[in-house]
């Protein structure tokens, strides 16, 4: 009889953990349905899952999402970043926000990729200031890991987790990276990226506004 009771409580116990509840979301934290999440992606759309202790949370990722925030968010981030820079921002400039999350899968480099990277982001950074009106700042969550990236790129810390509640919401894989003109109007792109084509599309942009 006591077997019995074991084997019942055991049997019991892992109907539980089996049971673990499954909920599917978008990247901006709604909830949408299974038939939304196993619809067919995009190029640049994609799935990732997080098993947590009572939850499994499925997020179907909009990776590139464009939209505008308000003026007083706006000057929340410029009053954050000259908190931590010393440095004040002009209402004219266009910012672009390199955003790390912190150490995950597939951030993490080795010693050989860590030095073209240090390469490529000292590249980045050298040629984005040449760009009138526009200021670029790294900034992250967590600072372990930040280091892989050189001793030259000066790295900010996010400040009341400003950049993350706007856009970031959920631990996007590698980097992500914002940019935001003037008014408000953002370009935000979720998740792994090639740095690369960040001043081309920002040059672009510019030569647009000047035709």
């Amino acid at each position: 009889m006591k077997n019995l009771i074991l084997i019942l409580f055991l049997l019991f116990e892992i109907n539980v953990v089996a049971q673990k509840k499954i909920i599917y979301i978008n990247d901006i934290l709604e909830v949408i349905t299974r038939q939304q999440f196993k619809a067919r992606l995009t190029n640049y759309d994609y799935c990732i899952s997080f098993d947590l202790d009572t939850l499994i949370v499925n997020v179907r990722v909009t990776r590139i999402r464009e939209g505008k925030i308000s003026e007083k968010y706006l000057q929340e981030i410029k009053n954050n970043i000259t908190l931590t820079t010393g440095s004040p921002i002009s209402d004219e400039v266009k910012l672009v926000l390199n955003f790390y999350p912190g150490i995950d899968k597939c951030n993490t480099a080795s010693e050989t990729n860590d030095l073209q990277l240090i390469e490529r982001y000292l590249k980045y950074s050298e040629e984005i200031k040449k760009i009138q009106n526009v200021k670029q700042f790294f900034v992250y969550k967590s600072i372990e890991g930040t280091e892989s990236y050189g001793p030259h790129i000066k790295w900010i810390p996010d400040v009341n987790q400003t950049i993350e509640k706007l856009f970031f919401k959920i631990p996007f894989p590698c980097e992500s990276y914002v940019i935001i003109d003037k008014d408000g109007n953002y370009y935000c792109y979720k998740g792994e990226y090639n740095i690369d084509e960040i001043i081309p599309k920002l040059i672009m942009e510019t030569n647009s506004i000047h035709r």
